[in-house]
């Protein structure tokens, strides 16, 4: 992915020193083999690691995030996975001065449930 995404609240925009760049790109490696993924990201200028538009409402952009996660899935419905990211900002210039370079671990799992209707 790439391109130019403008943040979605004006407060991204007004703060003397606020980071305007919208221009960005994201890369995904996803390998699938058998029940496991493996992913590889790497973005510049996103929007917040996980995309949430607090970050784009806020104007809140990182200059370089990394990311690495492994999944199973586990019988047809449940799986469980793990993703560190890590965040490097070179410039501070951002609005927010809690949100600066971070590394993180996630380790999660989950359920899918479905239904079927049959309507005959």
């Amino acid at each position: 992915n790439a391109g130019k995404l403008p943040a979605h609240g004006g407060l991204g925009y007004i703060v003397d020193g606020a980071k305007p760049v919208t221009a960005f790109y994201k890369g995904d490696f996803i390998v699938t083999r058998g029940p496991y993924d493996l992913t590889l990201t790497y973005g510049r200028n996103v929007w917040g690691p996980e995309e949430l538009d607090w970050h784009r409402t806020f104007g809140v952009t990182l200059d370089h995030m990394f990311r690495v996660g492994f999944e199973r899935l586990i019988g047809d419905n449940a799986l469980v996975g793990a993703k560190y990211t890590a965040v490097r900002e070179e410039d501070m210039d951002y609005n927010f001065p809690e949100f600066g370079s971070f590394d993180e671990i996630m380790v999660y799992a989950g359920l899918r449930f479905s239904s079927l209707i049959r309507l005959d």
